[in-house]
């Protein structure tokens, strides 16, 4: 979401039909705490709902004929060791769990994250502190975050499905190969989890991190680049439909996340005027 500032409903049908041209069923909604968002969020799922191509919010799976929206929340932007911020989440929830537009998986509704797996929210613990964020709605959600953590506690966690990030692109400068995905099913497969494999057309960012769009002199350096090399997008799909019959949803990383250079959209969108600030002053 932290590109889209300038968005509007129009905006968002746009980006929503030529989505759904390319064979695209839904968006992830990765949010943060900016003021801004939720309007954009409300358009979104809008658009979506009102598109004709039964595109809904949330979710870049390809599973099915009717695509989603799903929320995300970016644990990566959030404290989340009390209870401070579980109101916006709750609210998020109130708002768009029975939505027309919301990603469902087994007549439920999808909800994910970016990080997450030692989120308390002063419970005790992650499984407590999700637990008490969904609230009565826990039963109705079909939970599949991407907590980025060692795999072997996966099986330990109250989740329906992980979404490894991680294996969109290769480690240790080499081809990217299929070990870490079969790493991920050896420890969701005991338990009966699902698993959410992913994908990424490259990785390369050089700018300021941006702890949040607010907080401009906390900048810090953050340049990195993945390997991307030997058609990463096209390989990595290959490797996918190949896993097919092991594989229950499938995520693109990203759609317009220009500022790390992995996103498949023509870039529409843009930050806040303070972020861009705050994007090109601390690294050159």
């Amino acid at each position: 979401m932290g590109n889209t500032y300038p968005y509007n409903y129009n905006t968002w049908q746009s980006d929503i039909a030529l989505a759904s041209a390319n064979g695209v069923d839904g968006f992830i909604l990765n949010l943060g705490p900016d003021s801004w968002q939720p309007a954009r969020v409300a358009d979104a799922y809008n658009a979506a709902q009102n598109s004709g191509k039964g595109f809904k919010v949330g979710c870049l799976w390809l599973q099915g004929t009717h695509p989603q929206i799903m929320l995300s929340f970016d644990m990566a932007e959030f404290s989340c060791y009390d209870w401070q911020n579980a109101p916006l989440f709750k609210s998020y929830l109130d708002k768009y769990i029975f939505h027309p537009a919301a990603a469902k998986v087994n007549g439920k509704t999808a909800v994910t994250t970016f990080s997450g797996s030692d989120c308390t929210f002063g419970q005790g613990n992650a499984n407590n502190g999700w637990a008490a964020v969904f609230g009565s709605y826990k039963d109705q959600i079909y939970f599949m975050p991407a907590y980025n953590t060692d795999p072997t506690r996966l099986g330990s966690f109250d989740i329906a499905a992980e979404v490894n990030w991680g294996s969109a692109w290769p480690s240790n400068g080499q081809d990217i190969e299929m070990s870490r995905d079969q790493w991920f099913m050896q420890q969701l497969n005991p338990s009966g989890k699902k698993y959410v494999g992913t994908l990424s057309p490259g990785f390369f960012t050089h700018f300021s991190y941006k702890v949040s769009s607010s907080k401009i002199a906390q900048a810090k350096c953050q340049n990195w680049i993945w390997r991307s090399d030997n058609w990463l997008f096209a390989q990595r799909w290959e490797q996918l439909i190949s896993m097919r019959a092991a594989i229950d949803q499938i995520e693109i990383i990203s759609w317009n996340d220009y500022g790390e250079s992995s996103y498949v959209n023509p870039i529409t969108g843009d930050m806040p005027p303070e972020a861009k600030l705050y994007a090109t002053s601390g690294c050159k």
